[in-house]
């Protein structure tokens, strides 16, 4: 599993410098949106979508991809089956808030 995290990181880390970048090749004319602003609802209050890591044992594939997330004693798996659909979800890990994109 850190084997596939680790070009994550380095694209996130990446794209963040990207991101500051001000020069660009695309005409940001070019750029056309295809949904409205919230057409993809986020997942705003996760709590009673939460389940056990027995119950996420029982239901999920082995293999199934999952965004992870630990803070402070406390963790967080996010399948990307379930962000396919959300992409965004607002939630409180080890008591600080946080947002899971994909």
């Amino acid at each position: 599993m850190r084997a596939r995290l680790c070009p994550t990181v380095l694209l996130l880390l990446l794209g963040g410098w990207y991101a500051i970048s001000t020069a660009t090749s695309i005409d940001p004319q070019q750029i056309v949106t295809l949904l409205p602003q919230d057409a993809i609802p986020a997942i705003l209050d996760p709590a009673p979508l939460l389940v056990s890591a027995q119950e996420a044992e029982a239901e999920m594939e082995e293999d199934e991809a999952v965004i992870g997330v630990s803070w402070a004693g406390e963790s967080h798996a996010y399948p990307i089956t379930f962000l396919s659909w959300h992409e965004i979800v607002n939630d409180v890990v080890g008591g600080k808030a946080i947002a899971v994109t994909w």
